[in-house]
């Protein structure tokens, strides 16, 4: 009974140590356009920055939190205010989904929902509103730990309850990986 339950327990603390070397986690932060396509016509392009870290669980899933921010001068139809300064934040987190992993390619689908800030830093005008990103990231790895991230998808917001906004987003940036297997 004694060697039945080392062998288990051996067993066990081997498996153990095998799912965790293939666990793995990863650093982001890149550049972002996002064309924005609210209900009412009025298109913008806003730039920006994202950071995000996804620790995988397993080889294949992983859960993702990220920071945002996004500029933009949207003009004004008036002769006083020839522009407006506006800054959009978001925090969002969720699963994301390897689905192809070989030595120099990538790629993974992303689920993330949170919620969105914006506000015009010269006026006193802010609101919040939900926020989700579905997309993918392509991935040219460099080397085991370095590669360049290419990430379009949607990003949805409900800002001024217009209805729910549908923007283009893409980021490019390098990726930064810890863990795993050598």
């Amino acid at each position: 009974m004694t060697y039945r339950f080392l062998l288990l327990a051996g067993t066990l603390a081997a498996l153990g140590i095998q799912t965790a070397a293939a666990q793995s986690a990863e650093v982001f932060g890149g550049f972002n356009v996002v064309r924005t396509n609210p209900e009412n016509g009025s298109s913008s392009t806003l730039t920006g920055w994202s950071s995000s870290v996804t620790g995988y669980a397993t080889n294949r899933l992983g859960f993702t939190g990220e920071i945002s921010g996004f500029y933009n001068q949207n003009p004004v139809n008036t002769a006083q205010s020839p522009s407006t300064d506006v800054h959009q934040y978001s925090i969002m987190g969720g699963p994301q989904f390897r689905l192809i992993k070989r030595d120099r390619f990538e790629t993974s689908f992303k689920a993330l929902v949170g919620g969105a800030h914006r506000y015009v830093p010269d006026g006193n005008f802010g609101e919040n509103s939900v926020a989700a990103q579905f997309g993918s990231n392509f991935d040219v790895n460099l080397s085991r730990k370095l590669a360049i991230r290419v990430s379009p998808g949607v990003y949805l917001t409900n800002f001024d309850s217009t209805g729910v906004q549908r923007d283009f987003r893409v980021a490019i940036g390098p990726v930064f990986r810890f863990g795993g297997r050598e």
